[in-house]
């Protein structure tokens, strides 16, 4: 591990660090961790599956039907595994992301409309010391007669 340290020309009394941003003090890391930090730890595995998939998109047009059909049956493969994967591992966001689907976004948006119009409101001299407009104005009860 390198660690430069540099005094201030300027101000002898400032110390710079140059590091890795987010590094703790006394703990050590390996290699990959270092690379993983500065985000450089694709593998040439993957960079060159990258690289054969950007030129057989390129050469779509030339590629047999056979071939074609190899490519988009492994893209739906890994597509479907990746779905699967994250049913399986992401069970409390997925939750979260139909209840937001569902009803999630018409409570927010209720929500949104309500304060907007109760600022409306106090900002044309309303007054409201306890409250009880703001929560009229945010969550009207869809029972009570107009």
């Amino acid at each position: 591990m390198i660690f430069l340290w540099e005094y201030n020309n300027v101000n002898p009394d400032i110390l710079m660090h140059y590091g890795i941003k987010g590094m703790k003090w006394g703990i050590r890391r390996t290699e990959a961790q270092l690379q993983r930090a500065r985000g450089k730890l694709e593998s040439d595995a993957n960079r060159a599956e990258v690289k054969r998939r950007k030129t057989t998109y390129k050469n779509r047009r030339t590629l047999s039907d056979d071939d074609l059909r190899k490519e988009v049956s492994r893209l739906e493969l890994e597509k479907k595994y990746r779905t699967l994967v994250n049913d399986d591992l992401h069970k409390g966001r997925n939750t979260v992301m139909n209840f937001m689907k569902s009803t999630g976004g018409r409570v927010l948006s209720s929500a949104i409309i309500g304060g907007l119009a109760y600022a409306g409101y106090l900002r044309l001299g309303g007054d409201d010391p306890d409250g009880t407009k703001l929560a009229n104005y945010v969550f009207p009860n869809p029972n009570k007669k107009k």
